[in-house]
């Protein structure tokens, strides 16, 4: 239980009546009066709010995170009081986090309920779990605060960002795979079977051309061919100390995984298989598959 400000500003007040009683004895009455009445105030005030029922909470948040990204966790709380109530409340939220929203406050309506928002945007990835959520809620007439603790424990799974991999297929359905690097190269032998048509480039053999294309184009259209291949990949990463160092926002190793993500998805796409081996911690194998 804490006093408010609001008391404070009535106890200044009869100090100050107090400092002129002191002066004038016939203002001694009126410090005595005015003392009963804080104090009849006061009292009353802090057993209404020792008495007032108790606050749900509920918190609302998806159950899997992308590191680095912001999400929204709801709040939604509720009581049976006959009156409306003022309060601050806090989340105790992981943390390796971000916030935007928090602490916040609002007020409770009589009988009713109330959501509040606020975004988080997780920094490590792994298990990161909620603490209960605490409350202050404030007395019938504002001379007192009670803290209070509502919600339950919640645990959630915070993942590497796939962002750069939809990026990629959204790429790779337009036919701009050179935006991220990716070139496809022509490889000499047998065993070539037709990918696609393109524009006619400067170096092009001639049995390259469709004639037939070119003819209904009205411009040079050349084959292009690929091989037949089945590739098996394996991926190392380093998972040793070293990588836990910062770049940025994230680690070493985050930045690396993303990158595995993203060309584990290119060769996926490819038709290769694909498969990763950890060292520099504990040894870990994933065969292609």
């Amino acid at each position: 239980m804490i006093p408010a400000r609001r008391l404070f500003h009535l106890l200044w007040g009869w100090l100050v009546i107090g400092l002129a009683a002191a002066f004038f004895p016939s203002l001694a009455a009126l410090w005595l009066t005015c003392g009963g009445l804080i104090v009849l105030l006061a009292g009353y005030d802090l057993w209404a709010l020792l008495r007032q029922p108790a606050v749900q909470v509920e918190r609302h948040v998806a159950g899997t995170l992308a590191l680095g990204v912001w999400s929204t966790v709801r709040l939604h709380i509720q009581h049976a009081c006959n009156r409306a109530v003022t309060f601050a409340i806090v989340d105790h939220h992981p943390a390796q986090v971000d916030t935007r929203g928090m602490p916040a406050h609002a007020v409770l309506p009589a009988y009713g309920w109330v959501e509040l928002r606020y975004e988080i945007r997780p920094l490590a990835r792994g298990e990161q779990c909620f603490a209960a959520v605490q409350l202050r809620l404030a007395s019938r007439w504002g001379l007192w605060q009670q803290s209070r603790t509502a919600g339950e424990v919640e645990c959630v799974k915070v993942y590497p960002n796939f962002a750069a991999v939809t990026r990629y297929a959204l790429l790779a359905t337009d036919n701009r795979l050179s935006l991220l690097g990716i070139r496809q190269r022509q490889r000499r032998g047998e065993g070539l079977e037709f990918h696609q048509l393109r524009d006619y480039r400067s170096g092009d053999m001639l049995r390259q051309i469709d004639w037939k294309a070119t003819s209904r184009l009205h411009k040079l259209t050349s084959r292009e061919y690929q091989d037949e291949r089945d590739q098996q990949i394996v991926f190392l990463l380093d998972c040793g100390r070293r990588m836990l160092a910062q770049d940025g926002e994230l680690s070493h190793f985050d930045h690396a995984l993303n990158a595995v993500l993203l060309l584990a998805y290119v060769a996926l796409r490819q038709g290769d298989t694909v498969g990763l081996m950890g060292y520099g911690g504990r040894p870990c194998y994933m065969p292609p598959g």
